[in-house]
């Protein structure tokens, strides 16, 4: 059985691609249209050792997916702010704040489940400004006029030069320049 102390974080993230590649196999995607359940199993099933250590969910918690259609995403974020500027939940937040995540939580209860990180941006009021970068970085790789590595590195990249060198400056660890260009070798030989 593979221990998560015995997983760097490459191959990590090389076995969440394989896993995320062998569940966009046909045969996968049709099992997961007539039940979740299911599909769930026969992918814990192909990969236990790592499945049982690493828990996942058919949708990531944290920002977009790749079958996320940007446009809906935009319509759903201006949906949630007009109701965080309503009245009501104006109201409601300058009472009792957690009341007013839990209503909102509540309220847009799927796509807090599937966009939590986003979703507490939302309605926290914080600032949102990557989220057209990511969106418009979304379309590309949808419409293939980007790849997907080449995309997310792009997005990565812009990411952490606004809000993470900043804080802990900008890295100047060789081994962990070759083990980044490592993984995007082999990104694009797939």
């Amino acid at each position: 059985m593979i221990t998560k102390s015995e997983f760097n974080e490459y191959d990590f993230t090389r076995k969440c691609l394989e896993i995320k590649e062998e569940s966009m196999k046909p045969e996968y995607q049709e099992l997961l249209e007539q039940d979740e359940i299911k599909f769930i199993g026969k992918i814990k099933d192909k990969f236990p050792d790592f499945c049982q250590n690493f828990p996942f969910t058919l949708k990531s918690k944290f920002v977009l997916n790749l079958d996320d259609d940007p446009n809906d995403i935009r319509a759903i974020v201006k949906e949630i702010q007009e109701t965080m500027n309503s009245e009501e939940f104006k109201l409601l937040k300058a009472q009792n704040e957690k009341l007013y995540i839990a209503r909102m939580e509540e309220r847009y209860f799927d796509f807090h489940y599937s966009h939590v990180t986003m979703f507490k941006y939302l309605v926290r009021n914080e600032d949102m400004t990557f989220l057209e970068m990511m969106l418009q970085n979304l379309e590309k790789i949808r419409n293939n006029k980007v790849q997907r590595y080449k995309g997310e590195l792009t997005i990565g990249t812009e990411l952490a030069e606004k809000y993470l060198y900043p804080v802990t400056g900008r890295p100047n660890n060789k081994a962990l320049n070759d083990l980044a260009n490592k993984f995007a070798r082999e990104q694009h030989k797939k």
